[in-house]
């Protein structure tokens, strides 16, 4: 079996720097995002209940951070579908990972360790930006291995 990847060393130093990109751009993204889902909130003057507000704030961040994460993976030479499909993937992911680390803090985390909201602040955009980057980085090996072949 051989297991070296064509342009040598490149092969693996390019994944893993899209990586690494894709993921400090996601979670900077995830900040904009939450500042602009915070600035949001402020805004309309918080008509709504609570979870509302909380939801617009999460839906923010993973907004972001999927952005962000496609950032690092984006492949334009797609038929323009398989892109909006591939974008939209990952910013569902990066959604469902703010609202899982919001979960997360919740449930596991002790709230005395930074002071409540520190705490839920960290959980939820670190959630967005590793789903966000799981799912783009998977999608995007895929991608790129298939229009090797």
């Amino acid at each position: 079996m051989n297991l070296a990847l064509e342009g040598g060393i490149y092969g693996y130093v390019v994944p893993a720097a899209r990586i690494i990109a894709g993921f400090f751009v996601g979670m900077m993204l995830g900040i904009v995002g939450g500042w602009a889902g915070l600035t949001f909130n402020a805004m309309v003057g918080y008509p709504w209940a609570a979870n509302v507000h909380l939801s617009i704030y999460i839906a923010g961040i993973g907004l972001g951070a999927g952005l962000g994460a496609y950032m690092g993976w984006i492949n334009l030479n797609l038929r323009w579908y398989v892109v909006l499909a591939t974008a939209a993937a990952i910013i569902l992911a990066g959604i469902l990972g703010s609202a899982i680390g919001n979960l997360y803090w919740e449930i596991f985390t002790d709230a005395s360790f930074m002071g409540a909201r520190d705490t839920r602040v960290n959980m939820t955009h670190f959630g967005a930006a590793v789903a966000a980057i799981v799912v783009s980085t998977g999608l995007g090996l895929y991608f790129h291995v298939r229009t090797r072949n």
